[in-house]
């Protein structure tokens, strides 16, 4: 990965450097740890003191322009959101977890499935339910009405609409001419 450096500005309100830079890579663009190691080592600078605020690859290319701030010192860093300085000093380890989950999961598949069964006994289908809770009469008759349609034959009826009473009409008023006199 090669960086280069398009604009420094030195904001001593803020008492830090604010740099713009290009990254060009090969392959995939890289996560943000690595392009942040490889800026302090370009820029010589601290590693607790340099905030990368943001890197965004450019379609098509492979190249990402991005935004860095580095401060003379860790009182100065305050003006910093939290969740900034969470993203670039916290050390994500999260893959052992989530493949511990993955594995879980698929523990959880590999159980025997809930699947009716067929079986011939003297020339008899035996259907053998899965065990869990059962529903209800009521409810699995309420299902069974629901998930009936109606036949192509029938046409449901729509209760007939109302008829639009007729309206009386309104009495025209009389006109007024351009000079403002009622005609009449």
């Amino acid at each position: 990965m090669k960086i280069e450096i398009v604009n420094e500005r030195k904001n001593p309100l803020l008492n830090r450097r604010e740099i713009r830079f290009r990254a060009y890579y090969e392959g995939a663009t890289p996560r943000l740890i690595d392009v942040r190691k490889k800026l302090i080592s370009t820029l010589k600078s601290d590693d607790k003191l340099t905030i990368l605020n943001s890197i965004k690859s450019e379609f098509g290319r492979h190249a990402a322009v991005g935004y860095v701030k580095v401060y003379a010192n860790e009182d100065s860093m305050t003006v910093e959101p939290k969740h900034r300085i969470k993203k670039n000093f916290e050390v994500k380890e999260k893959k052992p977890e989530a493949e511990e989950k993955i594995e879980e999961a698929k523990g959880e598949t590999e159980k025997p499935e809930e699947v009716k069964v067929e079986e011939k006994v003297k020339g008899e289908k035996i259907e053998e339910k899965p065990p869990g809770p059962e529903k209800p009469e009521e409810e699995v008759k309420e299902e069974k009405k629901l998930e009936e349609k109606p036949e192509e034959g029938k046409v449901e009826e729509k209760p007939p609409r109302p008829e639009k009473p007729v309206g009386e009409k309104k009495p025209e008023e009389p006109k007024e001419d351009k000079g403002g006199k009622k005609n009449g």
